[in-house]
């Protein structure tokens, strides 16, 4: 990956802590990592175990929350966007919540 290593590690911390600060019990987080040609993407899966956890996350991508695990993920933001790269976020139906980054990274042969 073409990134400066410590302030892109201290946003995939923040990404990561920011997912288990409105985790709750019975909740799950996968990450998953997939080299393109010129690409590396992140993406971190946080499947929530009720609803009110569900509505938080929600509320997360608003931009509405205050809490601990939306100032994380607005550091982990404001981080990637210093990198020239962005932090998607969405939170679907399904229940899960998402964080996705993709990084310039040397071509593969």
């Amino acid at each position: 990956v073409l990134s400066e290593v410590g302030a892109l590690s201290h946003a995939i911390a923040r990404i990561i802590d920011g997912a288990l600060a409105h985790a709750t019990a019975g909740a799950s987080i996968h990450v998953e990592i997939t080299l393109a040609r010129d690409t590396v993407e992140l993406m971190l899966t946080l499947t929530h175990g009720d609803e009110n956890a569900r509505d938080r996350a929600a509320q997360i991508d608003a931009g509405s929350d205050r809490s601990p695990a939306a100032l994380q993920v607005a550091v982990a933001r404001t981080l990637l966007t210093l990198l020239r790269t962005h932090l998607h976020t969405a939170h679907g139906i399904d229940g899960r919540w998402r964080a996705i980054v993709e990084l310039p990274a040397v071509a593969m042969p």
